[in-house]
Parts: structure tokens; C-alpha cells; sequence
């Protein structure tokens, strides 16, 4: 099978499906903004010169002529939209080919200032495929409801974590390091593990926080930090390479995720894999991940106070931590092993495929 996935935005996830599929058997050929060859996998720059105001139609029109030589020569049996963009030359070009569309989150509760033109846009791509797929059942329904799609119409397929490469080498950290590997943006609450800090360590005050993730909020935290006076608490680490993060979680006793937002909650799928406890909100596609009281602990977004009690239970209670980082590995490798979503993304390839030919 031919599969064609195209992307505005390039990232890990992207990276894993593709070679996946093509690790599976599977043609694999990505259109994206990137020119870094992947093993398998053919790749089809999406650049086109900057887009202009003054001269719009003209870098519509490249852009449509590229698509169109790009699926000319790919000849894909399947499409595979990887976030929802107001792509207007995808559906003119696509000339009869099944296009599958994976919402992410971010693309489906955009700005309150969303331009009606691209909303239309993206209901109508959403209208149009033949089949759309959410990592969670919390992004299933929104996902729905943004597009006035009937709930069914949307297929649920949690995303997995690939068990032999996210693996414990050794039982649960019994220092107390807490982990948060986010970007540092405020949907993702960093500000709020922050905040929770000093009632935390006037508690125990040998915690330590490593802050995976990098942003435009870096700076401002970390004013934050020295302000509250948590500042010798935390170590910085910045962004770390996709390979990198099994060993840095193997390092922690707990992971924090004090999200305002998420539409599924990789992170914790990741951090349960490798036996780390999970503290996180209560919020979006989170309560399908972490098993509140089994896997991790949840708490209220925005508030630091039961975040800072909840992280200090697991730290503290050494029976509660092992039970829980043996639960989690237990509960990811039976809901959210990485083979088994990519049969089943398979399966939905050759389904719309199949129902293209009848």
C-alpha cells in the first residue's frame, strides 16, 4: 500500500508513524516542511516561497502545482492528513483518493479569533474525508462537535508508546525527582509545578525538579522560580532529543503534568511505561491515560496546592509508588502498545482503500 502523509508542522510523532508504516511493509512517502532524509521513507519538501500578501494568488498557485506534482509522482492509494489545516488545494488535487485526517488538538480549539474562511475550510476537509481519527475519546467528541460531524463518524485510536524502547532497567527512582518533560508553554502548566514548590519542599525539602522542555516561557519562569525562592530546587535541562527521554524518566520517582489543556497525555503514557508514577489534571484526554489512584494521581488544573499534596503522597509513600509504577507499565503495554495502534491505523488505511474500489 501507497500511503502519502502530509503536514504543516513537523514533529517526533510525524517521524514515528512514518517509519512505522514503513517498518510495517507500507510506501511511505511525507510532504511536509522538511528536507532531512528519513530511513524508508521518501520525502517531499513543502516549501514554496513565502506567502505574501500583495501577491497571494501566486504562491497559491505554487503551492497547488507542487501538491499536484508531489501526488502525481507519489500516486498514493491513501492520504494521511496529520493535523487539521485549511489546506485548499489538498482537497481540489486529491482526484478521487480516500484522504484519512488525524486531528491533534491544537488545530481544533484554535484562537477565539479563528478566521471564518479557514474554519469553513477546515469543517469542509473534515466533511470530505473518509475517515477522521482522534487520539482520544475526549478529542473524538470535540473533534465532532467542531466539525458538526455525528459522533460516530470519528474513530477513536489512542496513539502508543513503543515498549521495548521505553522500557525500566531498573525499579522505580527512590529519590525524590520529579520530572516534567513539556514544552514550556502555558497550557502545559509549568508555572504551576513552580508554584507548588515551596509548600512542597518546606516539606521535603530534598525534592528536586528536572524541567525537560524548552519555550518562550523559559525566562519568565525562572524569574518565578528565584522570585518564590525554589530557584536551587530545579534543574533546567532544556530540550532533549526524542532517543534521550527514556533515560532522563528513568530518573525520576514521579512525572508532573499540571496541563490546563490535553488532548491525549503522550507524556504519561511514556512516563508509565517505564514504571514512573504520573501526577496530573484532571482535564481533556489525561483521565484515559492515568488511572486516577491505579496508575498516577489527578488533581484540579490551576492549583498548586492539591498538585504540591499529591506529588508529596507519592514521594513519601514508597508502597503507593511501587503499586503504582507496576500498575502503569501494566496498563500501557495492554491499552497503548505502539504495535498494535499501527496494525490498527493499517486497518483503517485498507478499509477507506477497499471501500474506494467497491
Amino acid at each position: 500500500m501507497r500511503v502519502m502523509m502530509a503536514c504543516a508542522l513537523w514533529s517526533v510523532h510525524v517521524d514515528r508513524w512514518a517509519r512505522g508504516l514503513a517498518e510495517a511493509g507500507a510506501e511511505v512517502s511525507v510532504y511536509a516542511p522538511r528536507t532531512e532524509p528519513l530511513p524508508g521513507v521518501r520525502v517531499y519538501p513543502s516549501f514554496v516561497p513565502p506567502f505574501r500578501w500583495s501577491w497571494p494568488m501566486r504562491w497559491i498557485s505554487r503551492y497547488r502545482a507542487l501538491l499536484r506534482r508531489t501526488l502525481r509522482e507519489v500516486n498514493p492509494d491513501v492520504v494521511h492528513l496529520h493535523m487539521l489545516t485549511p489546506d485548499v488545494p489538498l482537497l481540489d488535487e486529491l482526484g478521487g483518493r480516500p484522504l484519512v485526517v488525524s486531528t491533534w488538538g491544537s488545530d481544533i480549539s484554535p484562537p477565539a479569533a479563528e478566521p471564518p474562511a479557514e474554519r469553513d475550510c477546515k469543517v469542509a476537509i473534515l466533511h470530505q474525508a473518509a475517515a477522521v481519527v482522534a487520539s482520544s475519546a475526549h478529542l473524538g467528541v470535540e473533534t465532532a462537535r467542531y466539525a458538526g460531524l455525528a459522533p460516530d463518524r470519528v474513530q477513536v485510536l489512542h496513539w502508543g508508546v513503543d515498549l521495548d524502547q521505553f522500557h525500566p532497567a531498573n525499579g522505580p527512582c527512590d529519590r525524590p525527582v520529579i520530572g516534567f518533560i513539556k514544552n514550556l508553554q502555558e497550557v502545559y502548566g509549568p508555572d504551576v509545578l513552580i508554584d507548588c514548590l515551596p509548600e512542597l519542599l518546606s516539606a521535603l525539602p530534598e525534592a528536586r525538579v528536572l524541567m525537560i522542555g524548552g519555550g518562550r516561557l523559559e525566562e519568565c519562569l525562572k524569574q518565578r522560580a528565584e522570585h518564590l525562592g525554589v530557584q536551587h530546587a530545579i534543574d533546567w535541562i532544556g530540550y532533549v532529543d526524542y532517543s534521550a527521554v527514556p533515560d532522563y524518566l528513568g530518573r525520576m520517582a514521579v512525572t508532573a503534568m499540571p496541563s490546563r489543556r490535553e488532548a491525549f497525555g503522550m507524556a504519561a503514557i511514556e512516563s508509565q511505561a517505564m514504571g514512573v508514577p504520573v501526577v496530573a489534571s484532571r482535564v481533556g484526554g489525561i483521565p484515559e491515560c492515568v488511572l486516577d489512584g491505579t496508575t498516577g494521581l489527578l488533581v484540579p488544573p490551576d492549583d498548586p496546592q492539591a498538585l504540591a499534596g499529591a506529588l508529596r503522597t507519592v514521594l513519601t509513600d514508597s508502597a503507593l509508588r511501587h503499586r503504582l509504577a507496576r500498575n502503569g507499565r501494566g496498563h500501557v503495554a495492554a491499552k497503548f502498545n505502539w504495535r498494535t495502534t499501527l496494525q490498527k491505523m493499517i486497518a483503517i488505511y485498507e478499509s477507506v482503500v477497499e471501500k474506494r474500489g467497491a
